[in-house]
């Protein structure tokens, strides 16, 4: 699978970092799989990631440190409750989706508590509206 560019992963509890192709651009991951972005390698290609039903109440600091990150999708994940200090140095993302996340979506918005973390992006949706 070294080719492989676009992967979905749900409901998975094992996982290694050898399982990612080294070109992958897209990686959805869903449930429980959310819960281990820890392993995601820091020298990847990704440019979208998408974190679905994730049970963990932080993104882990390994987010930051994908630094080709294009887009950033965090859906239906109630426990989040803050995004990593860190993603406001992140220059490359460009695209910001959150939906159906009851704490972490009020923060997000203009002048809220993580409104300066997320500034920087041009294109945010937080519940399907558009912010800035």
């Amino acid at each position: 699978m070294p080719r492989l560019k676009h992967l979905h992963v749900s409901g998975c509890r094992e996982w290694t970092q050898s399982c990612l192709p080294p070109l992958l651009e897209t990686l959805e991951l869903k449930g429980d799989a959310g819960d281990l972005l820890k392993e995601i390698p820091a020298s990847n290609n990704l440019k979208s990631l998408a974190i679905t039903v994730a049970k963990s109440v932080s993104l882990p600091r390994v987010l930051t440190q994908l630094k080709s990150l294009e887009k950033l999708t965090i859906s239906h994940c109630d426990k989040l409750e803050r995004l990593p200090q860190e993603l406001q140095h992140f220059t490359s993302i460009q695209e910001l989706n959150i939906y159906g996340c009851s704490v972490l979506g009020p923060r997000c918005q203009k002048g809220r508590e993580d409104w300066n973390i997320i500034s920087h992006i041009p294109n945010i949706q937080v519940d399907e509206k558009k912010i800035q």
